[in-house]
């Protein structure tokens, strides 16, 4: 059973759908477009060249970032640890690539197919009722020849 923040209990699955987006939304925020920009000149700050922030990530700048998050946990709501794109680099690193480079380039067109996924909400207490009490499980969808690639056993060095 899932209840509204209002207290509403909510039974089909149109109302839990729109309590878990409206939710996971005001959790998230939403991206919004700048109205207006700073003239930096007019502010009299000493000039810094910042060309290199206009560059795009390189694979070593994202590998070294990999490198130092926690192997153990999960920098984004995929649930793969940062032990998983560490030990599958050398399978997976083409295809972060492109997504960051997409990222970089603002090039969102196919990231629908990245967004797909199963979720299931695991109660973080007995008596859950609010989403807040619910912890999202996803099991996103990789492609097929990735799939087949991690799903083989690692084989030992002897």
């Amino acid at each position: 059973m899932l209840t509204s923040d209002d207290g509403q209990v909510l039974t089909s699955h149109e109302e839990k759908e729109d309590n878990i987006l409206s939710f996971c939304s005001r959790l998230l925020g939403e991206v919004q477009e700048r109205q207006v920009t700073v003239n930096l000149e007019e502010l009299d700050i000493p000039h810094h060249d910042l060309a290199g922030l206009d560059a795009p990530f390189s694979e070593e700048e994202v590998w070294k970032t990999i490198c130092s998050l926690p192997s153990d946990k999960a920098p984004g709501p995929d649930g793969f640890t940062a032990n998983f794109y560490k030990a599958y680099w050398s399978i997976i690193k083409t295809d972060v690539m492109a997504a960051v480079s997409a990222v970089w380039n603002r090039k969102f067109g196919n990231f629908g197919l990245l967004n797909s996924a199963y979720i299931t909400l695991i109660p973080k207490k007995v008596d859950a009722m609010h989403i807040k009490e619910y912890r999202p499980i996803s099991l996103a969808f990789l492609r097929q020849a990735h799939y087949q690639n991690l799903s083989q056993p690692t084989r030992r060095s002897s």
